[in-house]
Formats: structure tokens, sequence, C-alpha cells
């Protein structure tokens, strides 16, 4: 048997690639799960692979092509280009672009359909995807070719299945909706099963979302200053949790057009402490005083395998960032390190190998 490299393996190659172009700004994301209760069917063990097992077989002789197809070599061409151009910026302080919609809208509740029986359709929507203590859930249930009654939410805590709240959900002129009031015990991984009858059959229909006891609370920034090649903005952070955290913001010019995504990480006390965001030079080009400082992501990161990351929210959802553009910087510029060197020469590499 002859083994040549197959396109499911240059698939995963590809997007580990394009995962090394994200992995700078930001994580993988918190993508909600919706699901019916319908289970789908195993899939078919094949006769082959059975018969196989029962006969003796020779050495597999394994032959490896280097060859990748044109249209491989391409993508990986243009991960390439992006990733070239990424590097030449900090990991802390990433331009942002309209099309970034992952960074531009890093909480949103991405809504999912639920295929039903006979062609009929079920999906959730929710107003994020992250919520902070004390705001409450908005639920809304949508329906395509069903009649349903007897529309039920039940809320759990995903860790331990604890059943945490029910509601009777009400029909509007989308579907069914209901507001659920969040309680002080409210904290993690939380599973939505909304269960409904349609011609005496019961179904039900979930989704997941987190929520946070607040950890920290950003109160304002500070006055901004020039260090080398950086614009500093020291964000104040009141803190109830010490921890490791991070932030992630974005920066924005005064008629709102993306300029970066900024990012600082530190361990932090209990009380009063602050956190330095840098938004390097080249980002700032072009772009004057006022900035806009929003889409706050505070993060008190896990510390242990099993204990859940909790987050932080904003006193204002957006501050007015003031500088002084005559300020001079570092004529230093920003130099990759070698890993990221290292990166780009693999992805060169495979995007030469046509």
């Amino acid at each position: 048997m002859r083994i040549k490299r197959a396109s499911l393996l240059l698939s995963v190659v590809l997007l580990a690639a394009i995962a090394i172009v994200w992995y700078r700004a930001t994580n993988v994301s918190d993508a909600p799960i919706l699901q019916s209760d319908i289970t789908p069917s195993q899939a078919q063990h094949s006769p082959s692979s059975a018969a196989a097992g029962n006969q003796a077989t020779s050495p597999a002789v394994v032959e490896v092509d280097e060859h990748v197809n044109e249209d491989f070599a391409d993508n990986f061409a243009v991960v390439a280009s992006a990733y070239a151009d990424e590097i030449n910026y900090p990991p802390y302080s990433i331009p942002l672009r309209n099309s970034d919609s992952q960074l531009l809208q890093p909480n949103l509740y991405h809504a999912q359909t639920i295929p039903l029986e006979n062609g009929a359709k079920a999906s959730i929507h929710l107003d994020r995807f992250r919520f902070t203590y004390p705001e409450p859930v908005n639920v809304q249930l949508q329906l395509e070719g069903i009649q349903v009654y007897e529309v039920s939410l039940s809320l759990f805590s995903e860790s331990t299945n604890k059943l945490l709240t029910t509601s009777k959900m009400q029909i509007d002129e989308k579907g069914y909706h209901t507001k659920l009031s969040a309680e002080s015990d409210w904290d993690g991984p939380l599973r939505i099963e909304i269960e409904f009858k349609s011609g005496g059959q019961a179904q039900i229909v979930q989704t997941g979302f987190e929520y946070s006891q607040p950890v920290a609370k950003i109160m304002g920034v500070g006055a901004t200053s020039i260090e080398s090649t950086d614009l500093i903005i020291p964000v104040k952070v009141k803190v109830t949790v010490a921890g490791h955290y991070r932030l992630r913001a974005n920066l924005f010019t005064a008629d709102r057009q993306p300029i970066a995504v900024l990012t600082a990480s530190s361990p932090l006390a209990k009380g009063e402490s602050e956190l330095k965001l840098r938004a390097y030079k080249a980002v700032l080009k072009g772009n004057s005083s006022p900035l806009l400082l929003n889409t706050f992501q505070l993060e008190n990161r896990s510390a242990a395998p099993g204990e859940p990351t909790r987050y932080g929210d904003s006193e204002r959802p957006e501050f007015v960032i003031d500088y002084s553009a005559t300020e001079l910087f570092s004529e230093e510029s920003y130099k990759p390190s070698e890993e990221e060197k290292q990166r780009l020469e693999f992805l060169k590499s495979m995007a030469e190998k046509k």
C-alpha cells in the first residue's frame, strides 16, 4: 500500500497556518453551540476495514510526496503575505480593519439554525455571548415551519448540571421570548434548554453562554505618555479578585474608524491598580487626537486546569484618549522575534511547493 500526503492533511496544515496569523491578536473564539435533542445517525464502519483486521498484511510502503497542489500553494502565499505584514507590528498593538469582525465584535453571540423534523427550523438568540452580573439575559426563540405550545426555558450550570432557574416563554412577533434576571450564584458556562410541544410531542433545543461574577472594573484612563516607540495609555482598574489579568481593547479615530487592537497583561493585586496599553507608533501614523478606546475584554486568566476564566467590566463603554501628536517617538522599529521569522519562512516554503 502506498500512502501519499492527502488534501485533508493539507487542509489541517493550512488551518494551522491561518491560526498562526490570528494567534497574535486573539484566542480561539468562544463560539456558542446550539443543538436539538435529535441524535444524528452513527457513522457506519467500513466492511473493508473490518475484513482487513482478520487477515495478515504485508508491511506498508510509505511514500511522502512533498508536492503541494497549486490551490493550496496559492492559499499559503496569501497567508504568508498577511503574516509578513502583521509581524511588522508588536503583538500588543495589531492594526485593526473594518473587515476584522471577530476583533470588532468579540462578544457577539452567533445564533445557529437547528433542524427539526419535517423540515422545520429553530434558533435561539441572545444579546451577547458573555454576560457580567447583574446583567439580565434576554432570550429569543425563533421558529420556522412549526406550530408549538407550552414553551418553557430551563437554565443550568454547565459544570455542575444544577438547575438555576426556569421561565415560561411568551409569544411575540418573532416567536417566543423571556427575560432572565440574574442571581448571585450564576458563574461560569451556563446552558439554556428550551422545551416546547408540537403535535403532542415534546422537543428540546439548547445553547450555551458564559456568565461571570465581576472580578474587576475599569474605572477610567490616565494621562498618556510616550515611551520609546509606543503611546502609553494607562487604564485604571479596581480589582476585587487578585489574579493574572489580560486586557484587550480597540482603538478608533474620532470618526470611529478602527486603528488597532491593544493588549496588556499583568498580575494585579486586590484594590486600585493599573494596566498599561501600548499603541505602536506605526498604527497612529496619520491619526490625530482625540482617539476612542472601547470594546473592553478584561479577563482574570485561569490559574489552574479546570478553573474558569472570569471577567470584569467597565464603568463606561468608551473613553476619550487625548495625546500630543507633536511628541516624538523613538526612531527604532519593531523587529520580529526569531520564532515569528521561522513561522514566516515555513509559510513561504509551503507557498513555493507547487
